[in-house]
């Protein structure tokens, strides 16, 4: 065997211990790239999340029965930043916030120029308690709390 094919041979089993070496290492990594699977399936389950029916949709261009999910804190209001955004002309930018406590859900008004209702009583800054089945009416549009 000549000297130059000894050269080629040693030059392949490199490649070839180079190419072992790095699908290895990919095997190994993509491996730990995995999302670990919970302990314990029931205790990642998140607890329903109420929802918003739509009763009275207003200007919005929302039909009565549409849904939205209430995050544990969200603002309703004509501001795309809003977590419910109700594009009608009147709710305010940032109408009211619905928050959940240590003593359960509350509705309060942020100082909105047609107010905020519930069940037909005007709520201030401090916020009324929901339950379920309210009705809440964010200027001419009404929703409906469905813990």
């Amino acid at each position: 065997m000549s000297a130059v094919d000894e050269l080629v041979l040693l030059r392949l089993a490199m490649l070839a211990v180079l190419f072992a070496f790095l699908l290895a290492a990919a095997w190994l990594l993509s491996g730990g790239l995995r999302p670990r699977q919970p302990a314990s399936r029931a205790s990642t389950v998140p607890a329903a999340l109420p929802t918003l029916v739509v009763v009275t949709p207003g200007a919005t261009g929302l039909r009565p029965g549409e849904t939205f999910l209430v995050p544990p804190e969200v603002d309703i209001g004509r501001d795309a930043a809003a977590g419910i955004v109700l594009a009608d002309p009147s709710i305010s930018l940032r109408h009211a916030r619905i928050v959940r406590g240590p003593r359960g859900w509350r509705v309060a008004d942020l100082g909105s120029t047609n107010g905020t209702r519930v069940n037909g009583r005007l709520v201030d800054s401090a916020g009324a308690p929901l339950r379920g089945g309210e009705q809440i009416a964010v200027g001419v549009v009404v929703l409906r709390f469905e813990p």
